[in-house]
């Protein structure tokens, strides 16, 4: 059934109508033909729910320029118009449920496909939200008397702002220094909400505690503008007085839940809530420690990429501390003190031996699945073992890894790339991209399981190409760093190095090397001087696969190196929508008038060409 449901919300999401109405109508038959009464209940409220998302799901272009924000994030809002919502950049300082005003033209919402990053477009498409704006000018009318706006307004005259703001607002920021992470608002909530249940089952009659509980869930919907998390909860505790079968019971409540709210199947609230309650109807009499074990571990690391077990045998411990203050931080907002910031900063430690990265493979994720059902089977320890050594194996996997991959990482309008040599775990990295992208080159490791950097190559100095070297420092391992031209071996390949006695860009390291008979040349951000000079001096060379230099500015990219018979591909480090157009109109011009295969990051994402004995492909994310 829960099956069901998540096909059902896809075709809500996504309208494919027909195929959307004959699982409605398989759905109303079993309901029907299981429950009668109760099923013509639930009948009558999915129809209702699909004429409202019928309705919800259309597409408008937005006329109004003004708005209530609903929900803030770090350089954005999301703003409810007179038809739709819409996404609203703007540093100006609003609360929540701040009515604005705003001038400017709206445009549909852009961003890069990242395979180690969240795709923002599609992220604000399951949310409804089609279309952005960067207003010209923007103001607030007025603030809304909500409970939100003034725990959001007494939240912005204390220190450590955007502590209280995740804690209590669910307000994420990108520049947040807190290392470790906070336990999401709502189950902080839900676990308050469930505390008082238990203080006074102790002293009154518990006959109507579920729907007190409801109630309490309906009002946290309303008031925290989150409804499917609050509405899946509040229809789970309602379902559990209905006369069902217990499979039914534990799927109904996500079925109907993902009915109203199709997008909410993407939140790792609810497919962690679904698993452990799988769980807990399979084996009831199982240690629950090992249940979390086996259910967040590998959903964190094929969504993160990255877990601390030390947290994670830690986790009933943490819950109760961020329990307490979640508590203690009510009475912050009151009196402006800052006692549960700094109770969270005392257990806010990161144990780096502890910390497991790498994205599961398929073939470990099979196997876990595997050993995890032969554990909930009979509950032998062994089969736990066996799940160590398979994290050890994901921590390694790239000793099974036979390909060698170069890959171009979209670091923004910055320069980053990895040369990944076969069945080894330590790589070469070329430049690190811009401090603000760091985020992008963590993933990027952590995706692969890197603990080690054995040689990292700095083109130059600008913050775009060396931004995150003290902090790859701080937390990765980094043998070599490569500053001066000098040639080197990684593991059997051989690097040239070549730079030229100048200041600024013109004196950027130029690389190049051979593999599998392909030689790749990265430019690093040379001037069209520069590069007449190199290919003069360096002319019994045939390059290949060329990253052209300086994201495509104007100043490179000349006739002579694009007239080089030799050049397979071209390959460009841009962001998207940049400051400074890059790349370049008449870079572009030069490029389709040469016809030669041109790749960009702000068009493709990461840019991966992998070498596997004889062969060599590209890989791109769709």
């Amino acid at each position: 059934m829960v099956l069901v449901g998540i096909l059902m919300s896809n075709y809500l999401l996504f309208e494919h109508v027909i195929l959307m109405w004959i699982f409605v109508i398989i759905f109303s038959i079993f309901l029907l033909l299981r429950y009668r009464s109760v099923g013509i209940l639930f009948c009558i409220i999915l129809l209702c729910f699909n004429v409202l998302n019928s309705h919800r799901n259309k597409v408008l272009d937005p006329l109004a320029k003004e708005g209530l924000i609903i929900k803030t994030a770090s350089s954005f809002y999301i703003v409810r118009t007179l038809n739709q919502d819409v996404l609203v950049y703007s540093d100006e300082q609003f609360l929540l449920h701040d009515h604005v005003l705003f001038k400017g033209q709206y445009q549909p919402i852009e961003s890069v496909n990242n395979t180690y990053g969240l795709n923002f477009k599609k992220m604000m498409m399951r949310q409804h939200i089609h279309f952005q704006i960067k207003p010209t000018d923007i103001e607030r009318v007025e603030s809304k008397p909500t409970i939100l706006n003034r725990v959001h307004q007494s939240i912005s005259q204390m220190p450590h702002r955007s502590y209280y703001e995740h804690v209590y607002l669910n307000i994420q920021s990108e520049h947040e220094e807190l290392k470790g992470e906070i336990l999401s608002s709502q189950i902080i909530i839900v676990l308050f909400i469930r505390f008082l249940r238990s203080l006074f089952n102790k002293r009154f009659d518990d006959t109507y505690f579920d729907f007190y509980e409801v109630l309490l869930y309906m009002v946290m919907m309303l008031i925290f503008n989150d409804p499917a998390f609050y509405f899946m909860l509040g229809c789970r505790r309602l379902i559990q007085k209905i006369p069902l079968e217990s499979f039914d019971k534990l799927a109904l409540s996500p079925c109907v839940t993902l009915f109203l709210f199709p997008s909410f199947q993407f939140s790792l609230r609810f497919i962690i809530v679904m698993m452990f309650q799988l769980l807990g109807m399979i084996q009831m009499h199982q240690k629950r420690f090992w249940h979390g074990f086996i259910v967040i571990v590998p959903i964190l690391l094929n969504s993160f990429y990255k877990v601390d077990l030390f947290e994670l045998i830690l986790f009933p411990i943490h819950r109760i501390l961020n329990l307490i203050y979640f508590i203690i931080g009510l009475i912050d907002i009151v009196f402006k003190t800052s006692l549960s910031f700094n109770g969270f900063q005392l257990m806010n430690f990161n144990i780096l031996a502890f910390n497991i990265t790498g994205k599961f493979p398929l073939w470990i994720l099979f196997l876990w699945i595997i050993v995890s059902l032969a554990y909930l089977r009979n509950g032998k320890f062994r089969y736990i073992l066996m799940l160590f050594c398979l994290l050890i194996m994901n921590q390694n996997q790239l000793y099974f890894n036979p390909r060698f991959i170069y890959e171009q990482l979209y670091v923004g309008q910055g320069d980053s790339s990895l040369l990944i040599y076969p069945h080894q775990t330590k790589v070469m990295m070329v430049d690190t991209g811009s401090s603000y992208s760091y985020k992008r080159v963590e993933s990027a490791l952590n995706y692969y399981g890197i603990n080690t950097i054995k040689h990292l190559m700095i083109s130059h100095d600008d913050e775009d190409h060396s931004g995150n070297l003290k902090q790859l420092e701080q937390d990765f391992k980094i043998e070599h760093i490569m500053t001066t031209a000098d040639d080197f071996q990684f593991y059997d390949l051989n690097i040239h190095l070549y730079q030229y006695d100048e200041e600024g860009n013109d004196g950027s390291l130029i690389a190049y090397f051979t593999i599998n008979e392909y030689t790749y040349l990265l430019l690093g951000d040379v001037s069209s001087r520069i590069e007449h000079e190199f290919l003069n001096e360096h002319s019994d060379i045939q390059f290949d696969i060329v990253k052209i230099a300086h994201h495509g500015s104007k100043t490179s990219t000349s006739s002579q190196l694009l007239s080089h018979p030799s050049i397979k591909l071209l390959i460009n480090s841009s962001g998207l929508n940049n400051r400074y157009q890059h790349p370049a109109r008449e870079v572009v011009q030069r490029i389709m008038k040469h016809d030669l295969p041109f790749l960009d990051t702000q068009d493709y994402g990461n840019i991966k060409i992998i070498s596997l004995y004889n062969l060599t492909y590209i890989s791109l994310k769709p």
